[in-house]
């Protein structure tokens, strides 16, 4: 439990740095270069990161095999899953290289806002970050996510944002060349990724020359899973590319940066104990498992309502507010913000069951149900997005995420936890409930003007409250039996 704190204090720290970063560099950013620069860097980024296909969902196995030797303390099976993991990681890292390769080639076809050679630049200092961390650090971060050691991955992390919030603007207020901006950022993070490979070999005293690899089983079954949380992550600006403009790709940027955070921020709790859980799941031991995450979800989900529900008054506010003086852009989306976070609520509320089932492994039982999300949300974005734009995008997301997110609690409370359904489905409708509420409150109380970021803080600070008064007595109410 010390570590579960540790990795959630260390993690919020992390979080609080990561969005001083974002939003001190996007800004700048869209000010000094314009908001269709700003849509090219969000939309490279997005391709890049949608590379992570490449990965097959092989994280999750990696740490689902690692839980039993580290509770067996069996250093000899240890290192034979690490040297599987890093034989794949690093042709991951070559495919990856030749996915950027495609990328520079095609990518200034598709979008000739800016010079073909300026794009292709752009594109390589962008993803030089991301080959180093595939072909030296991502094998050993799995490692101590499954030892529960995030905090060690968290302070390295920490110490390159502080290194970025200094340097970046810096680089921006004289006006820097953007390509070379995006290069110096992937030179930071690449000497953080070398850092923490060196840190983490020598804690754990790792060495994989000469050790045989184990074979991972269920490669095939984690594919749809994995390409499931790509098409959530990345769809929406793939698609935005190919039927709209840079400017809007920039808008879409903008929210999801702030969403992205607030999800992560959430995240948190969930990757500070999941590792415990698949070390219990590891064990077979059912009625630990059953009670350790009984009371998980009356903090999850107390602490998740209480964010989302501030978000969804607050964000069209902060946006507002951040893109003050922009002109080349309207940034102002009431009903794309609001089903933005409605969609993210949805989607948080079934995160713990969905990463208890990569935990303990059930790929294969539960692959279908990810196909049909994936299907679900190319064909409805697609559709959609001609007509509604951004609305139909965030549309298109939220209900194949609503079918997956009631197959992943139904499985999980059948087959892992071993429980009623409704027992998983009471704490979900009781946030719902509890939305209601305030709702209903919310539209009786006048809140002081929006006049800038002191005013915001104001509001933020009294719309939280009232969430807090409402959500955890009737949290804590329904769930008494879990609190012995």
């Amino acid at each position: 439990m010390k570590k579960a704190i540790f990795n959630v204090l260390t993690s919020l720290f992390k979080q609080a740095l990561t969005i001083i970063c974002g939003f001190i560099t996007t800004k700048m950013i869209i000010v000094t270069y314009g908001s269709s620069a700003n849509g090219l860097v969000t939309l490279i980024s997005y391709f890049l990161g949608f590379t992570i296909v490449l990965e097959c969902g092989f994280d999750s196995l990696i740490k689902s095999h690692l839980f039993k030797p580290l509770i067996n303390k069996d250093k000899k099976e240890i290192s034979s899953i690490m040297k599987a993991s890093e034989t794949f990681f690093r042709r991951v890292a070559i495919f990856f290289a030749i996915y950027v390769a495609f990328l520079c080639i095609l990518f200034p076809i598709y979008n000739k806002e800016f010079d073909t050679f300026y794009t292709i630049i752009l594109i390589i200092s962008s993803s030089f970050y991301i080959f180093v961390d595939y072909f030296f650090e991502r094998s050993y971060n799995l490692l101590v996510e499954a030892d529960q050691c995030n905090y060690v991955r968290n302070n390295i992390d920490s110490i390159s944002l502080i290194a970025r919030i200094i340097i970046v603007p810096l680089l921006i207020s004289i006006r820097c060349d953007l390509r070379l901006l995006k290069l110096v950022i992937s030179l930071i993070i690449s000497l953080k990724s070398i850092t923490s490979l060196l840190y983490i070999k020598k804690k754990y005293n790792v060495n994989l020359k000469g050790v045989k690899e184990e074979e991972i089983n269920n490669k095939t079954d984690a594919i749809p899973h994995h390409l499931a949380s790509i098409v959530k992550t990345n769809i929406g600006v793939i698609i935005l590319s190919l039927f709209t403009n840079n400017i809007i790709v920039s808008i879409y940027g903008i929210y999801y940066m702030v969403i992205e955070r607030i999800e992560s921020f959430i995240v948190i709790l969930v990757d500070a104990v999941i590792s415990l859980f698949g070390k219990i799941v590891a064990k077979d031991d059912n009625m630990r498992l059953k009670k350790n995450f009984s009371k998980f979800e009356i903090v999850y989900y107390s602490t998740s309502s209480i964010v989302l529900i501030s978000t969804f008054y607050l964000l069209l506010p902060i946006i507002t507010i951040y893109t003050n003086g922009i002109t080349d852009a309207n940034y102002v989306k009431p009903l794309f913000s609001s089903l933005a976070v409605i969609t993210l609520y949805i989607e948080l509320m079934y995160k713990p069951y969905n990463d208890l089932v990569l935990a303990k492994g059930d790929f294969k039982q539960t692959k279908n149900g990810a196909i049909i999300q994936i299907v679900l949300s190319v064909i409805l974005c697609i559709t959609l997005v001609k007509k509604y734009d951004l609305v139909g995008i965030v549309i298109g997301i939220m209900i194949p995420t609503i079918i997956r997110g009631l197959e992943i609690i139904i499985y999980c409370s059948k087959n892992i936890l071993k429980r009623s359904v409704i027992s998983s489905l009471k704490n979900i409708s009781l946030s719902i409930i509890e939305f209601a509420i305030i709702f209903v409150i919310m539209k009786n109380i006048h809140l002081i003007e929006y006049t800038g970021y002191i005013s915001w803080i104001k509001n933020a600070t009294f719309i939280t409250l009232i969430s807090m008064i409402i959500i955890i007595p009737i949290n804590l109410l329904f769930n008494k039996k879990h609190m012995v």
